[in-house]
């Protein structure tokens, strides 16, 4: 870690690939790219938090998917929308 006086009352702390948080909640960590995802325990509770942070029309128009009541069915029409289903209709 590199510190730079900027002045007298300020410092500046460059240390890449370090993200200082007080944040402890892994799926908030996922979400900075802290942790893998295929390390996680539940890896829908990302998805969950992004679904709290993000306006519901946002993530349908940005997406271009259908309405969406929970994270599972969220994945499920991006799944569709990219072609990614599987034989029976199975994301």
């Amino acid at each position: 870690m590199q510190e730079i006086k900027l002045d007298k009352h300020i410092k500046l702390l460059d240390c890449p690939g370090i993200v200082m948080s007080r944040e402890e909640d892994s799926a908030s960590l996922a979400l900075k790219n802290c942790i893998k995802v295929e390390n996680l325990s539940d890896p829908l509770a990302p998805i969950d938090l992004l679904l709290k942070r993000c306006q519901k029309e946002q993530l349908i128009m940005r997406y271009k998917i259908d309405d969406f009541a929970d994270s599972t069915q969220f994945l499920s029409n991006i799944a569709k929308r990219c072609g990614k289903m599987k034989k029976g209709g199975v994301a």
